[in-house]
């Protein structure tokens, strides 16, 4: 699966802006979702391929649960010291295991 659209869970808009204009510099289709409420439609209303849960409102382990009750996406819990390049290798980390297992 090639993943084209992102859903990035992001409450700080600094890191979100950020990881928004890397992205799509990249090709990716994102759409950031600062808040659970809005992370939860966009699940469900995006279809995204994949996944990042940044900074969130609530615990994410508890948000990734919710999430993979909505989606069947690849979720990967990025870590606040994470670095561009080391997301760009999670997603196309998550998006091989996930062929994989679809094979």
């Amino acid at each position: 699966m090639a993943v084209r659209s992102v859903l990035l869970i992001e409450r700080d808009p600094h890191r979100a802006s950020l990881l928004d204009l890397f992205l799509h510099g990249r090709g990716y289709d994102v759409t950031v979702a600062p808040c659970v409420p809005h992370a939860l439609r966009a699940a469900v209303t995006d279809a995204p391929d994949i996944v990042l849960i940044g900074d969130a409102e609530v615990s994410t382990s508890s948000l990734a649960r919710a999430i993979g009750r909505l989606s069947q996406a690849p979720i990967v819990m990025l870590e606040a010291q994470q670095q561009p390049h080391e997301i760009l290798d999670a997603i196309r980390e998550a998006s091989r295991a996930d062929a994989e297992s679809n094979a």
